[in-house]
């Protein structure tokens, strides 16, 4: 029987509404909230159309929710376009990467910005969304970076068990770049992949293996998973 295993991703032209709320707006009681005055909402469209062309949003209201909701639909609009360009060579786009490269750094501007602005999910007193951000930055990174290598290396974890055990030889063959422009790029992976390792360490390797499953979302694991992958070239 024919079985379709694929994963619908979001067609961002069609979320015409607004961002998510102020940070006071969705943390306030319900009497708070009907003190509050009325703030203009965020437009979606227009705050993604900025980012993506490399410009930070500057808007007071634009709360960490709606931080980690753009930042969210730039993952989509990276997974799209891997996708949609599975049969060409790796780095076969450099304008597109440096395009994405110039939208993340436009977004990590609007993030620094930010008065909550803060990369530890533990100390900030508003909550760890804006730290939950992090990892998922990196995972864009990566995707801008090395997305054929990435690709490699789960089809091989996704073969059947039993499944041979790979040997030293096997596995460099797989990370062996197949262009300058992909050694190039799978070394700025890799400085993403350090920096992911450093901030587990300075928050302490042992507190954030006994509670990561319960404080920390999916998305962490993930990205320690393919930072794993880039940490061999570090």
């Amino acid at each position: 029987m024919y079985s379709d295993e694929s994963v619908g991703i979001a067609n961002l032209k069609e979320f015409k509404c607004d961002m998510p709320c102020t940070n006071e707006q969705w943390e306030a009681t319900k009497a708070e909230w009907l003190l509050l005055p009325l703030s203009e909402p965020v437009w979606f469209p227009s705050a993604m159309a900025t980012i993506l062309e490399g410009n930070p949003v500057h808007n007071e209201n634009l709360s960490s929710f709606a931080l980690l909701a753009l930042l969210g639909a730039i993952l989509i609009q990276i997974a799209t376009y891997e996708r949609l360009t599975w049969y060409k060579p790796p780095c076969a786009d450099p304008n597109w990467a440096l395009q994405m490269q110039n939208t993340l750094h436009a977004w990590e501007e609007t993030w620094k910005r930010h008065p909550h602005a803060n990369p530890n999910p533990y100390s900030s007193p508003h909550g760890p969304i804006m730290a939950d951000t992090i990892p998922l930055l990196n995972t864009a990174y990566f995707h801008i970076y090395a997305p054929r290598l990435l690709q490699r290396i789960k089809d091989n974890l996704m073969q059947p068990l039993p499944r041979t055990q790979m040997t030293r030889e096997e596995f460099s063959a797989i990370l062996m770049p197949q262009s300058e422009t992909e050694r190039d790029m799978m070394f700025r992976a890799a400085t993403h992949a350090a920096h992911s390792l450093s901030v587990r360490a300075k928050l302490g390797f042992g507190l954030v293996a006994r509670t990561a499953c319960l404080d920390m979302g999916f998305h962490y694991g993930y990205t320690g998973f393919e930072s794993g992958i880039f940490l061999p070239l570090t």
